[in-house]
């Protein structure tokens, strides 16, 4: 199903791209691994494998070097303004459950990266929804926004349906990230492509 979805998104959600009904099993179906899909100008999303190369219970490994590898590769090779959207399964830092700080070598790697180019993590796995920024080592920011999940109740299986989900408003110069929660307000945050920083919210009166 994972490499169905990952086809499906690579045409675009083309009619006909994704299955009606879950395919079969297979045990020869090739791990889906690192891709990029172009979403508009100097905007791409790179679509990672959280599952097929972890190591250690994502100590050792949790995307593996060739997925990294080759991120980091597609962000050499776009120009500087190139906005990059990592999609990964798990959240950068938190203070339970499974993150990117489980693979200290993964995550110091990714905070490197965003030292040079601009990266905004969409994540997920974790049963809420958050918009967070990370300073790297020499002051910029990597910015993550999490939305989990659109079917998960308050207590996972129980409890009231939360239908947390995300929405990217992007332009030619700002990136506005939104995170829904039924009966709540979003709270938007916006981010200037330029600076790579937060534009000031007005101030609620």
């Amino acid at each position: 199903m994972f490499a169905r979805y990952r086809n499906a998104l690579a045409a675009r959600l083309a009619p006909g791209s994704f299955p009606q009904t879950p395919p079969p099993w297979a045990a020869n179906v090739p791990p889906p691994g690192f891709s990029t899909v172009p979403l508009t100008d100097n905007v791409l999303l790179h679509l990672t494998d959280g599952r097929s190369f972890k190591s250690t219970r994502g100590r050792k490994a949790l995307l593996g070097s060739a997925q990294l590898d080759a991120f980091e590769e597609a962000c050499k090779s776009a120009s500087a303004d190139t906005v990059h959207l990592l999609a990964s399964g798990v959240v950068f830092e938190a203070r339970n459950g499974e993150t990117w700080l489980n693979c200290a070598a993964e995550h110091d790697r990714l905070l490197a990266l965003a030292d040079d180019y601009r990266i905004l993590i969409l994540s997920g796995d974790v049963h809420h929804n958050n918009i967070t920024q990370y300073p790297t080592p020499r002051g910029r920011l990597l910015f993550e926004a999490t939305a989990s999940g659109a079917a998960v109740c308050t207590a996972v299986t129980l409890g009231a349906l939360q239908c947390n989900w995300g929405l990217l408003d992007i332009d030619a110069d700002r990136i506005t990230v939104q995170v829904f929660q039924d009966g709540q307000d979003p709270r938007p945050e916006t981010i200037d492509r330029q600076s790579w920083r937060w534009v000031p919210q007005p101030a609620v009166a």
